[in-house]
Protein backbone atom coordinates (compact mmCIF):
# COMPACT_ATOMS: atom_id res chain seq x y z
CA UNK A 1 0.00 0.00 0.00
CA UNK A 2 2.47 2.20 0.70
CA UNK A 3 3.90 1.56 -3.15
CA UNK A 4 0.84 2.10 -4.39
CA UNK A 5 0.78 5.73 -3.21
CA UNK A 6 3.60 6.78 -3.93
CA UNK A 7 2.51 5.08 -7.64
CA UNK A 8 -0.70 7.79 -7.23
CA UNK A 9 1.48 10.48 -6.07
CA UNK A 10 3.29 10.18 -8.77
CA UNK A 11 0.78 10.45 -11.07
CA UNK A 12 -0.46 13.53 -9.39
CA UNK A 13 -3.21 11.89 -7.91
CA UNK A 14 -2.58 12.85 -3.80
CA UNK A 15 -6.01 12.18 -2.79
CA UNK A 16 -5.77 8.31 -4.03
CA UNK A 17 -2.30 8.10 -2.55
CA UNK A 18 -3.89 9.07 0.69
CA UNK A 19 -6.20 6.39 0.75
CA UNK A 20 -3.76 4.15 0.20
CA UNK A 21 -1.64 5.20 2.99
CA UNK A 22 -5.04 5.29 5.15
CA UNK A 23 -4.88 1.68 4.36
CA UNK A 24 -0.72 0.97 4.88
CA UNK A 25 -1.76 2.72 8.46
CA UNK A 26 -4.70 -0.09 9.32
CA UNK A 27 -1.71 -2.92 8.70
CA UNK A 28 0.77 -0.90 10.64
CA UNK A 29 -1.54 -0.38 13.23
CA UNK A 30 -2.42 -4.03 13.52
CA UNK A 31 1.62 -5.32 13.73
CA UNK A 32 1.84 -2.20 16.23
CA UNK A 33 4.51 -1.03 14.16
CA UNK A 34 4.41 2.94 15.99
CA UNK A 35 7.59 3.92 14.04
CA UNK A 36 6.47 3.04 10.35
CA UNK A 37 2.59 4.57 11.79
CA UNK A 38 5.10 7.93 12.64
CA UNK A 39 6.17 7.51 8.83
CA UNK A 40 2.95 7.17 7.14
CA UNK A 41 1.05 10.11 9.05
CA UNK A 42 4.12 12.13 8.09
CA UNK A 43 3.87 11.51 4.44
CA UNK A 44 -0.11 12.01 4.86
CA UNK A 45 0.52 15.37 6.21
CA UNK A 46 2.66 16.17 2.69
CA UNK A 47 -0.23 14.42 0.69
CA UNK A 48 -3.14 16.09 2.45
CA UNK A 49 -1.96 19.52 2.18
CA UNK A 50 -1.04 19.28 -1.27
CA UNK A 51 -4.46 18.07 -1.69
CA UNK A 52 -5.69 20.94 -0.31
CA UNK A 53 -7.27 19.21 2.85
CA UNK A 54 -5.78 21.28 5.49
CA UNK A 55 -7.86 20.13 8.52
CA UNK A 56 -6.63 16.48 7.42
CA UNK A 57 -3.39 17.17 7.34
CA UNK A 58 -3.07 18.87 10.84
CA UNK A 59 -5.55 15.22 12.10
CA UNK A 60 -2.71 13.45 10.72
CA UNK A 61 0.35 15.30 12.04
CA UNK A 62 -1.32 15.03 15.42
CA UNK A 63 -1.45 12.02 15.51
CA UNK A 64 2.35 11.04 14.18
CA UNK A 65 3.05 13.51 17.42
CA UNK A 66 0.83 11.41 19.83
CA UNK A 67 2.74 8.20 18.77
CA UNK A 68 6.24 9.81 18.89
CA UNK A 69 5.65 10.86 22.77
CA UNK A 70 6.12 7.51 23.67
CA UNK A 71 9.68 6.70 21.65
CA UNK A 72 10.90 10.19 23.26
CA UNK A 73 12.25 11.37 20.07
CA UNK A 74 12.45 15.45 20.77
CA UNK A 75 14.40 16.26 17.63
CA UNK A 76 11.58 15.12 15.66
CA UNK A 77 8.90 16.15 17.63
CA UNK A 78 10.21 19.59 16.93
CA UNK A 79 10.47 18.97 13.33
CA UNK A 80 6.57 17.76 13.51
CA UNK A 81 5.77 21.42 15.60
CA UNK A 82 7.55 23.24 12.77
CA UNK A 83 5.68 21.02 10.05
CA UNK A 84 2.27 21.91 12.33
CA UNK A 85 3.46 25.49 12.71
CA UNK A 86 3.15 25.72 8.43
CA UNK A 87 -0.34 24.23 8.57
CA UNK A 88 -1.52 26.78 10.97
CA UNK A 89 -0.10 29.13 8.60
CA UNK A 90 -2.33 28.22 6.08
CA UNK A 91 -4.93 28.37 8.39
CA UNK A 92 -4.64 31.83 9.48
CA UNK A 93 -3.74 30.98 13.02
CA UNK A 94 -0.38 32.89 13.36
CA UNK A 95 -0.18 32.91 16.61
CA UNK A 96 -0.87 29.30 17.10
CA UNK A 97 2.41 28.74 14.08
CA UNK A 98 4.53 30.92 16.31
CA UNK A 99 3.89 28.79 19.30
CA UNK A 100 4.98 25.88 17.49
CA UNK A 101 8.25 27.55 15.52
CA UNK A 102 9.37 29.18 19.15
CA UNK A 103 9.13 25.91 20.97
CA UNK A 104 11.07 23.85 18.07
CA UNK A 105 13.66 26.74 17.92
CA UNK A 106 13.92 26.07 21.95
CA UNK A 107 14.22 22.00 21.69
CA UNK A 108 16.55 22.12 18.52
CA UNK A 109 18.74 24.83 20.37
CA UNK A 110 18.95 22.57 23.06
CA UNK A 111 20.05 19.39 20.86
CA UNK A 112 22.59 22.01 19.39
CA UNK A 113 20.93 21.41 15.70
CA UNK A 114 22.02 24.23 14.22
CA UNK A 115 20.06 24.29 10.69
CA UNK A 116 16.94 23.09 12.68
CA UNK A 117 17.28 26.03 14.51
CA UNK A 118 17.89 28.46 11.49
CA UNK A 119 14.88 26.78 9.71
CA UNK A 120 12.32 27.70 13.21
CA UNK A 121 13.90 31.28 13.27
CA UNK A 122 13.16 31.66 10.11
CA UNK A 123 10.11 30.83 10.26
CA UNK A 124 9.35 32.83 13.67
CA UNK A 125 10.60 36.05 11.24
CA UNK A 126 8.13 35.17 8.62
CA UNK A 127 5.19 34.65 10.74
CA UNK A 128 6.28 38.34 12.30
CA UNK A 129 6.88 39.79 9.41
CA UNK A 130 3.11 38.73 8.21
CA UNK A 131 2.09 40.28 11.19
CA UNK A 132 3.74 43.88 10.00
CA UNK A 133 6.07 43.46 13.32
CA UNK A 134 9.48 43.89 11.49
CA UNK A 135 11.37 44.97 14.22
CA UNK A 136 10.60 41.70 16.15
CA UNK A 137 11.44 39.87 13.05
CA UNK A 138 14.13 41.57 12.36
CA UNK A 139 16.50 39.54 14.96
CA UNK A 140 14.97 36.28 14.27
CA UNK A 141 16.19 36.60 10.14
CA UNK A 142 19.54 37.99 11.37
CA UNK A 143 20.17 34.84 13.77
CA UNK A 144 18.60 32.46 11.12
CA UNK A 145 21.58 33.60 8.58
CA UNK A 146 24.38 33.32 10.91
CA UNK A 147 22.89 29.81 11.78
CA UNK A 148 22.91 28.32 7.98
CA UNK A 149 25.97 30.12 7.39
CA UNK A 150 27.17 28.31 10.83
CA UNK A 151 25.77 24.92 9.51
CA UNK A 152 27.09 25.22 5.74
CA UNK A 153 23.60 25.77 4.54
CA UNK A 154 24.25 27.83 1.66
CA UNK A 155 21.08 27.92 -0.53
CA UNK A 156 18.93 28.61 2.92
CA UNK A 157 21.34 31.42 3.70
CA UNK A 158 20.78 33.15 0.13
CA UNK A 159 17.19 32.97 0.73
CA UNK A 160 17.23 34.10 4.02
CA UNK A 161 18.94 37.12 2.86
CA UNK A 162 16.40 37.61 1.04
CA UNK A 163 13.58 38.28 3.33
CA UNK A 164 16.34 40.24 5.48
CA UNK A 165 16.84 42.49 2.63
CA UNK A 166 13.02 43.17 2.28
CA UNK A 167 12.41 43.33 6.67
CA UNK A 168 15.38 46.07 5.94
CA UNK A 169 13.12 47.67 3.52
CA UNK A 170 10.18 48.03 5.40
CA UNK A 171 11.90 48.78 8.39
CA UNK A 172 13.18 52.06 5.61
CA UNK A 173 16.79 51.08 6.22
CA UNK A 174 17.79 50.96 2.52
CA UNK A 175 21.23 50.83 2.42
CA UNK A 176 21.20 47.45 4.20
CA UNK A 177 18.22 46.54 2.12
CA UNK A 178 20.41 47.21 -0.56
CA UNK A 179 23.30 45.61 -0.04
CA UNK A 180 21.93 42.58 1.98
CA UNK A 181 19.71 41.53 -1.72
CA UNK A 182 23.08 42.73 -3.49
CA UNK A 183 24.56 39.66 -1.31
CA UNK A 184 21.30 37.23 -1.53
CA UNK A 185 22.17 37.64 -5.54
CA UNK A 186 25.89 37.18 -5.15
CA UNK A 187 25.71 34.00 -3.83
CA UNK A 188 22.94 32.39 -5.64
CA UNK A 189 25.16 33.55 -8.57
CA UNK A 190 27.51 31.38 -7.34
CA UNK A 191 25.57 28.71 -6.11
CA UNK A 192 23.52 28.47 -9.41
CA UNK A 193 20.14 28.72 -8.05
CA UNK A 194 18.20 31.15 -10.26
CA UNK A 195 15.11 31.15 -8.55
CA UNK A 196 16.64 32.35 -5.49
CA UNK A 197 18.03 34.85 -8.02
CA UNK A 198 14.97 36.03 -9.76
CA UNK A 199 13.29 36.41 -6.13
CA UNK A 200 15.92 38.57 -4.76
CA UNK A 201 16.07 40.92 -8.19
CA UNK A 202 12.16 40.82 -7.91
CA UNK A 203 11.86 41.92 -4.42
CA UNK A 204 14.87 44.50 -4.63
CA UNK A 205 12.98 46.11 -8.05
CA UNK A 206 9.96 46.37 -6.23
CA UNK A 207 12.20 48.10 -3.03
CA UNK A 208 13.65 50.78 -5.99
CA UNK A 209 10.59 51.31 -7.53
CA UNK A 210 8.65 51.80 -4.41
CA UNK A 211 11.80 54.29 -3.56
CA UNK A 212 11.97 55.75 -6.92
CA UNK A 213 15.20 54.95 -6.72
CA UNK A 214 17.98 52.84 -9.98
CA UNK A 215 13.92 52.70 -12.18
CA UNK A 216 16.11 51.72 -15.47
CA UNK A 217 17.72 48.87 -13.31
CA UNK A 218 14.47 47.97 -11.21
CA UNK A 219 12.32 47.53 -14.50
CA UNK A 220 15.48 45.64 -16.01
CA UNK A 221 15.75 43.14 -13.09
CA UNK A 222 11.48 42.65 -12.88
CA UNK A 223 11.43 41.94 -16.43
CA UNK A 224 13.86 39.18 -15.87
CA UNK A 225 12.69 38.00 -12.88
CA UNK A 226 9.74 37.09 -14.78
CA UNK A 227 9.45 33.43 -16.05
CA UNK A 228 9.32 32.62 -19.95
CA UNK A 229 8.00 30.64 -22.34
CA UNK A 230 8.96 28.57 -25.22
CA UNK A 231 8.61 30.16 -28.50
CA UNK A 232 6.30 29.10 -30.44
CA UNK A 233 8.00 28.15 -33.38
CA UNK A 234 10.27 25.71 -31.25
CA UNK A 235 7.20 23.51 -30.48
CA UNK A 236 7.19 20.36 -32.62
CA UNK A 237 4.01 19.76 -33.71
CA UNK A 238 4.27 15.67 -35.49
Amino acid sequence: HNFRANYHYMGGRPLAACSSLDTAMQFAALDGDSLHMIGIRKNLTILRSEAGDIDGALEAIEESMQYLMAHQDSSLLAQHLVQRGMLYQQKGYRRLALQDFQTAREVHLALQETARVAEAEQHIGKTLFDESNYEEALPYFIASAKNYQKANQQQYYAEVLTLLGTNYHRLQKYDLSDSTFSASITLSKQLQQPYNIAHAQLLRAESWLERGHQLGQAASDASAAQPRQAPRDTIQTH
